[in-house]
């Protein structure tokens, strides 16, 4: 229990630092100042997506039929709801805040099979995910430098911090988070098997690559328009516009 006060003090100091105080990342003349240390990992990570997660993913999107995957991927979805609620309060979008909870509760009786809740059709047309990175930008915290993570990938440091915030405040227990995370990895590489391949091949500099894409979308998060399609193109730094169907 004191560890779990402790670790929640550690992430509202993170936070409050990183709303109270004006960082400027300014000073970086580009925006992987560790590159030295992030190729490395990087170099690590490919070796260990290519041995281990492709072929599972591969597996997943080939051999596992969609009457399997698709009530798996609406289970491992469900979790993105609480965790957009809160965010959409967090941005003063209380409208869409109700209406996560709603969307929730409706997979939730559906799942059932009892009850019905009516969801507003106009703001579900428009519907999207939102997480603490999104929050963070939309109070113009700096998304700060690029930094590559051992197994979790690459991201900006702001974008780090958000999904550590974000897993932690799932209501979950530790174990049940974990699987659903793994789930929701290899879910998730099915669908950037062939593109990933693509961009390896066509890249001169693959590293390079992957790094302005994921800093890129890191920078528009909550700044575009919601998509009609379910998956962005190259999106696997910041998973709030996937939406499994």
């Amino acid at each position: 229990m004191k560890i779990n006060r402790l670790k929640y003090k550690i992430i509202y100091c993170i936070i409050s630092l990183l709303l109270s105080t004006n960082i400027s990342y300014a000073e970086f003349k580009d925006i992987d100042p560790l590159e030295g240390i992030n190729r490395p990992i990087f170099a690590f990570n490919t070796v260990f997506d290519k041995i281990i997660l492709v072929p599972i993913a591969t597996i997943y999107r080939d051999i596992i039929p969609d009457i399997i995957k698709i009530p798996l991927e609406n289970i491992v979805l469900q979790i993105k709801y609480p965790i957009s609620s809160v965010n959409y309060a967090l941005q003063g979008k209380w409208d869409l805040s109700m209406h996560s909870l709603k969307k929730l509760s409706t997979n939730m009786i559906l799942t059932l099979g009892t009850g019905h809740i009516k969801l507003d059709e106009e703001i579900d047309k428009n519907y999207k995910y939102t997480n603490f990175n999104t929050t963070l930008n939309l109070q113009n915290v700096e998304s700060g430098p690029y930094i590559v993570l051992p197994i979790l990938g690459g991201s900006s440091v702001r974008g780090a911090i958000s999904k550590l915030v974000d897993t932690n405040f799932i209501p979950l227990n530790k174990k049940l988070k974990t699987n659903i995370s793994i789930t929701n990895a290899v879910i998730q590489r099915s669908y950037y098997i062939d593109k990933l391949d693509t961009l390896e091949k066509t890249s001169v500099d693959y590293y390079a690559a992957v790094r302005n894409i994921i800093m890129q979308v890191d920078s528009q998060a909550g700044n575009k328009e919601p998509e009609t399609h379910s998956i962005e193109d190259f999106d696997f730094s910041d998973d709030e516009e996937l939406d499994f169907k």
